[in-house]
C-alpha cells in the first residue's frame, strides 16, 4: 500500500495549508564578561541536546566567530564569570520579517569556555601584546556552553534526610519542591514546579533513607533501587523550563491518560522532504511530519537471549515467616515467598526464566524495569524545520506509518531531543537559522514487525 492512498496524507496537506509551523528563526546572542557585553561578529552554530533517558538538564553549545583580540583580553580574563543572553525572533516564511503574532524569547545563561588555550598569556606573535593588534589577524572561533541558573545551582545541592511512612515519591516530590526556592542574583526564582506523571508506586514506607552528602540528582536512582522504588518501568527526572519533569521512561501505555501527546508522521522523503511547515499543534497533541533519515536500535532479542525474558527472586519481607507450621509440619508454598513474573513470550511460547542477581529483596521495581526495556526499541528520527520548545520530558509518542501493505501504529515515549541551528545565508550576517532536530522514541515491540 503507498503512502498516497492511506489517511497520513489528509493529515500531511493539514499541515501544508493550516499548520502552524515557524521555519525561520533569527538567533542573536551577547555575552557579558566583566562589566562590558560584547556582541559576536557571527553565529555559526545553535545547538541543544536534551537526553530525558539518562541526563536531568540541558546541554547548550554555541559556536561563533568573534576577534582573537576580544577573545585573549575579554572572554578568557573573565572566563570564570560569563553571563550570555540568547535571543529567538520568529520570522515570515517569505518576507523574514518579523512575525507579531508570535512572542520574541530571550532566555539568559552562565556562559562555560570549551577553550582552553589563552593567546594572550602564551602567544608567540609579535600581535599577541595588543587586543586591537591581535583584532586584526585571523578570527577566532569559540565554543561557549550555556547553563540555566537553576540547573546550576541545583546541581550543586546534596542532601541527607529520614522520612518516615510515606510513599517514596513523595519524599522525591519534596525535595524538588524546595528546589524552587533558588534565585539568581536579581532574585528571580528559577524553578517554579514539579510535574510528576501518574502510575508510581503508592506503597508507604516505615522509612525512607537518603544518607547524607548525597546529590540531589542521584535521589532518584536511589528512592528506586533502594527505597521502595518509584515505576514499574523506571525513572527519568529532567528539568525543562523552569519545571521538573518527573515520568517513567519505559511505558509505553500513557498515550491515552496523558494531557499533551506528540504523533509522528512517517513519510517517504519524495512525498515531503523540504517543506517548511512540518507540522500543527492542538491543546493536547502535537503533530510532526518526519521526512528525513530514520533509523532503529531493537536489541531486546539479545538481552531476552542472555539474560532472560522472565525472573525470580525471594521476597525478603518473608524471610523470617517462610512457612506456615500446623501440627509439627511446616508448608512452605512458592506462590507466597518468590516474586515470579514474565515478559514478553519467545518463539514457541518458551520462557527463559533467570533468577536475579539479588536472589532476595523487597523491592521488585527495578526488576519490572529491565522487563519494560526488554519489550521496546529505539527509534531515530529526523525532524525538519521543527521547534524543540514544543516538545516535553517523556512526552508519549504516536508513530504512524505504511507497513505491510497497511497503516500501523506505534506506542512510545520521546527520550530525547537534538536541535541544531545553522545560518542559512553565507557572509559576515546571518538573519535566518532553521532548525533540525533529531528525535530518540522508545517504542513498543509488535510481533511481526
Amino acid at each position: 500500500m503507498a503512502v498516497d492512498s492511506t489517511l497520513l496524507m489528509r493529515e500531511v496537506e493539514a499541515i501544508t495549508q493550516s499548520g502552524q509551523g515557524v521555519s525561520h528563526y533569527r538567533v542573536e546572542c551577547r555575552i557579558k564578561a566583566g562589566d562590558e557585553w560584547i556582541t559576536p561578529t557571527r553565529l555559526d552554530l545553535y545547538s541543544l541536546e536534551r537526553d530525558y533517558e539518562d541526563s536531568y538538564g540541558d546541554v547548550l553549545v554555541l559556536e561563533f566567530i568573534t576577534g582573537l583580540g576580544t577573545y585573549a583580553y575579554r572572554l578568557v580574563p573573565n572566563r570564570d564569570q560569563l553571563r550570555v543572553e540568547v535571543t529567538s525572533t520568529p520570522l515570515h516564511e517569505t518576507s523574514g520579517a518579523q512575525r507579531s503574532d508570535l512572542p520574541r524569547r530571550t532566555r539568559s545563561y552562565r556562559g562555560i569556555l570549551m577553550d582552553q588555550d589563552n593567546p594572550g598569556l602564551v602567544g608567540r606573535s609579535p600581535q599577541s601584546s595588543s587586543e586591537e593588534d591581535l583584532n586584526l589577524t585571523a578570527p577566532k572561533r569559540v565554543e561557549l556552553q550555556l547553563v540555566d541558573e537553576g540547573l546550576y545551582q541545583a546541581r550543586m545541592i546534596t542532601i541527607g534526610r529520614l522520612y518516615r511512612s510515606l510513599r517514596p515519591m513523595d519524599a522525591l516530590k519534596s525535595l524538588f519542591t524546595e528546589t524552587t526556592q533558588l534565585v539568581d542574583g536579581n532574585n528571580q526564582q528559577q524553578i517554579q514546579g514539579v510535574e510528576i506523571a501518574e502510575g508510581y508506586n503508592q506503597t508507604q514506607r516505615q522509612h525512607v533513607i537518603l544518607p547524607h552528602g548525597t546529590p540531589l540528582f542521584q535521589v532518584p536512582d536511589i528512592l528506586q533501587t533502594d527505597q521502595g522504588g518509584l515505576y514499574s518501568a523506571g525513572i527519568s527526572c529532567y528539568l525543562q523550563n523552569k519545571i521538573w519533569h518527573v515520568f517513567p521512561p519505559y511505558n509505553t501505555q500513557r498515550f491515552s491518560q496523558a494531557k499533551r501527546t506528540l504523533t509522528i508522521l512517517n513519510i517517504p522523503p519524495n512525498r515531503y522532504y523540504g517543506a517548511e511547515r512540518t507540522y500543527r499543534k492542538t491543546e493536547k497533541q502535537i503533530v510532526i511530519v518526519t521526512a528525513g533519515e530514520m533509523d532503529t536500535r531493537d536489541t531486546a532479542r539479545y538481552e531476552q537471549l542472555n539474560d532472560g525474558n522472565a525472573v525470580r527472586f525471594t521476597d525478603a519481607r518473608k524471610l523470617l515467616t517462610f512457612g506456615e507450621t500446623q501440627q509439627n509440619k511446616t508448608q512452605l508454598r512458592r506462590q507466597d515467598n518468590v516474586f515470579e513474573f514474565e515478559g514478553p513470550k519467545m518463539d514457541g511460547g518458551m520462557s527463559n526464566a533467570r533468577w536475579s542477581k539479588q536472589r532476595a529483596t523487597a523491592n521488585p521495581f527495578p526488576q519490572y524495569t529491565q522487563m519494560a526495556h526488554r519489550n521496546g526499541r529505539y527509534l531515530m528520527v529526523e525532524w525538519m524545520h521543527g521547534d524543540a520548545s514544543l516538545l516535553t520530558p517523556g512526552m508519549p509518542v504516536k508513530f504512524m506509518g505504511a507497513v505491510n501493505d497497511k497503516l500501523s501504529v506505534f506506542y512510545g515515549v520521546l527520550l530525547g531531543v537534538h536541535e541544531q541551528r545553522i545560518p542559512k545565508e553565507g557572509g559576515s550576517v546571518a538573519s535566518q537559522y532553521p532548525a533540525s532536530i533529531r528525535l530518540k522514541v522508545f517504542l513498543s515491540r509488535e510481533p511481526g514487525v
